[in-house]
């Protein structure tokens, strides 16, 4: 059986699930898959709100602590409604631990199908008891897709919506990715998942040993100006408004405190100012790369922009200010040479063939030949060494000669 339990103290919202479901086997548990889904959806917006301050776990086992706020609020009451909803559709599997004021609202309409779109949903639906059950008498409702139920208890078939299509494509490529990665390509997929998930929980740790290493310090200031530890932005308002904290270094830079006050205020903002058109300038940059590199595609098909942004060299290029051809004609300078070598004696090669070919079937018409095409003489031993030299020229030429 999976465990939950969930609780709100001090600020942050506690997390626990432990156990397996032991539905069905592994790899076809629907109820496992199912709370599986909702904590990882959970999980990955937390992350997103940058809120989670404590994340660990391993198969069976999961521990969760995160920042309350308003977002975070209304993840976690989403997520608890979730889990709770899978707890109803399959107690003997799912044990929820939540308290009172966090639980929702008893439901009256159709009980929670973690196959509800499977393939057979509504088949499993009916076998199971877990179906939605029938309209009062006078309404009619959508039972699957592509039919309606009418008072009289008969189905008539309706055109499938729009979009139906598109989810039953999305539904199709799920089931084959779920295939995949749980046969053919089941051992990659687990260790590329388990080496995001051990990279995720070493930051995880890493930040939680500088929040320890800071602790102490936060705790002091905390003390000194009379507020909780974790209320930073009363300790930062307290110390803001503390002049003993300014006012040494506002004699040193002959201000008055008042005034050192304003002009930290505006080198921060100046900072930030500089930061953000930082980024900007980064943005604009990047725009810039992705232009030219679609240039030097055209010039050098076997160029790939992400492969050499790999490389350290190339990209250190780029920042010194070089352009992406340049770059990677410095870099791959030796490649490219070898290939317009090959290029050129390939086409060299091509000409010349094409030269000899066209001589050797076209013969030389005497109307375009600047000597006759014979050479009289009544006797070959009266030629005199001048014709015999001409007469020689005229045949390596491919002139015919008759005497």
């Amino acid at each position: 059986m999976i465990h939950i339990y969930y609780a709100y103290e001090g600020k942050y919202h506690i997390l626990r699930i432990t156990g397996h479901a032991g539905y069905a086997p592994r790899g076809q548990d629907i109820v496992c898959a199912g709370v599986s889904a909702v904590t990882h959806a959970l999980l990955a917006y937390m992350r997103e709100l940058r809120a989670v301050k404590k994340a660990c776990g391993q198969s069976g086992e999961l521990e969760l602590l995160c920042h309350g706020c308003d977002e975070t609020h209304a993840a976690f009451d989403m997520a608890l409604a979730g889990y709770e909803a899978i707890a109803k559709a399959y107690p003997q599997h799912v044990e929820v631990d939540i308290p009172p004021e966090r639980k929702g609202e008893e439901e009256h309409g159709p009980a929670f199908d973690l196959q509800l779109f499977g393939d057979g949903a509504a088949a499993a639906g009916a076998g199971t008891g877990r179906a939605e059950t029938t309209a009062g008498a006078g309404s009619s409702r959508r039972l699957t897709t592509g039919a309606t139920q009418t008072p009289g208890g008969t189905e008539t078939a309706q055109p499938p919506a729009a979009g139906e299509a598109k989810s039953s494509d999305a539904a199709d490529k799920r089931k084959a990715f779920r295939a995949l990665i749980e046969g053919e390509y089941k051992e990659q997929y687990t260790e590329l998942f388990q080496n995001a998930f051990n990279r995720r929980f070493r930051e995880a740790k890493g930040m939680e040993s500088r929040l320890k290493a800071q602790k102490p310090v936060l705790e002091l200031l905390a003390q000194r100006y009379n507020v909780q530890p974790d209320d930073m932005a009363g300790l930062r308002s307290a110390m803001e408004a503390d002049e003993s904290y300014w006012r040494a270094a506002a004699e040193k830079a002959g201000m008055s405190v008042e005034q050192y006050r304003q002009f930290e205020k505006l080198r921060q903002d100046s900072r930030q100012l500089q930061q953000l058109r930082q980024r900007q300038r980064a943005g604009q940059q990047l725009t810039g790369w992705l232009r030219e590199a679609s240039a030097v595609r055209n010039q050098y098909p076997a160029f790939d922009f992400q492969a050499e942004l790999a490389d350290g060299n190339f990209r250190q290029l780029l920042r010194s200010g070089v352009g992406v051809q340049q770059a990677y004609e410095l870099r791959h300078m030796e490649e490219i040479k070898a290939a317009a070598a090959r290029q050129a004696a390939q086409s060299a090669g091509e000409q010349m063939a094409a030269r000899i070919q066209s001589r050797s079937v076209r013969p030389r018409e005497n109307g375009i030949s600047t000597q006759s095409a014979a050479v009289t003489g009544s006797d070959v031993r009266s030629l005199t060494p001048a014709q015999r030299r001409e007469i020689a020229r005229r045949v390596q030429r491919g002139d015919k000669i008759r005497f």
